[in-house]
Parts: C-alpha cells; structure tokens; sequence
C-alpha cells in the first residue's frame, strides 16, 4: 500500500509490540501542498513476519546450496581440463 509520512527519517522496518511495517520504495516529497515522504508499506504481526523471513532464509539456503554445487562441479570441470 503507498502511504505517506512526515517523519524526519523513514525505518525500512519498523517493529512495534506486535506489529511489524516493512517499507520499500521510499521517496522524498515536496509539494505545495505536502512535505514528507511517500513510500510503500506491507504491515504483518510479528508472527506473520517471523515466518515470512523464515521462509526466505530457507529458500536463499537452497539457493546457496545449488550455487556452491554448481560452482564446485564447474571448478572441477575447469582444473580436469573439460573432461
């Protein structure tokens, strides 16, 4: 959601006692009729945010994993001479 806010500086992740706000996309504004920041904002409970970053971490894990296997397999490739 894009949302708009005077505070001096922006969090791009907020955490309250049980809500979180993560914001992307922040921009400065300054209009006639407005002077802040617009920027866009997903708001979660902590639990909700807890397992959105949990399944991030697994899936950036996985990924990790297969970019090692496949550098190692390339790095064997390379020093066996293409065999």
């Amino acid at each position: 959601m894009k949302v708009q806010g005077t505070q001096e500086i922006v969090k791009e992740i907020e955490v309250n006692v049980d809500t979180v706000y993560v914001r992307s996309n922040i921009v400065r504004v300054e209009t006639e009729d407005f002077i802040g920041w617009e920027y866009d904002e997903e708001q979660y409970n902590k639990d909700e945010f807890i397992e959105k970053i949990t399944n991030e971490n697994t899936s950036l894990k996985i990924a990790q994993a297969e970019t090692n296997t496949n550098l190692l397999e390339l790095m064997e490739f390379i020093l066996l001479g293409g065999m």
